[in-house]
């Protein structure tokens, strides 16, 4: 389940993939930055569908920052 944090006009998307072979947690972030005029309550649900899409391309295509998403 991704996490979707509130940090001034935009949010913040962090995923949890589980852990990698020393222990050490596997997250991706990614910034999300709502369209202009979109209520407070209309901007955190768009936040939020992105971050499933955003989950479901990172379990999907084990997402790396050189990649991008495409």
């Amino acid at each position: 389940m991704p996490s979707v944090t509130k940090r001034g006009d935009t949010f913040r998307i962090t995923v949890s993939l589980g852990y990698d072979m020393d222990g050490k947690l596997i997250r991706k972030t990614t910034t999300y930055r709502p369209p202009e005029g979109s209520s407070e309550s209309q901007a955190r649900k768009l936040a939020e569908a992105y971050a499933y899409d955003f989950e479901k391309k990172c379990e999907d295509r084990h997402y790396t920052k050189e990649e991008g998403m495409n």
